[in-house]
């Protein structure tokens, strides 16, 4: 009888399964991988932005005079977030326009 079952349960597995070189199921998987590794460098660049937002405001409570220094700061913080968020991709782009 459990030979059975397993024969059964062995079937039913099998028929559930991607094929082996399923590029549709490759792509679903890699397009997965990419979306969760895009949500951790989010993630990762909202707490620094949130953690440089804090700063700023711990400065001026500090320093009211020292605005200035303070904008050109979250300016460039800013600018490297968004360099670390897309500038992979927009340096795939502009190679492409390049060809």
């Amino acid at each position: 009888m459990t030979d059975q079952l397993e024969s059964r349960f062995a079937e039913m597995v099998r028929c559930a399964a991607p094929t082996e070189r399923d590029p549709l199921f490759r792509l679903q998987v890699l397009e997965r991988r990419e979306t969760e590794r895009f949500r951790q460098r989010s993630s990762l660049t909202l707490a620094a932005a949130c953690l440089v937002l804090v700063v700023a405001a711990a400065a001026l409570a500090l320093r009211p005079a020292g605005f200035g220094t303070l904008s050109a700061m979250i300016l460039l913080v800013g600018c490297l977030a968004g360099h670390r968020l897309y500038g992979a991709t927009l340096m795939a782009r502009l190679r492409q326009l390049r060809r």
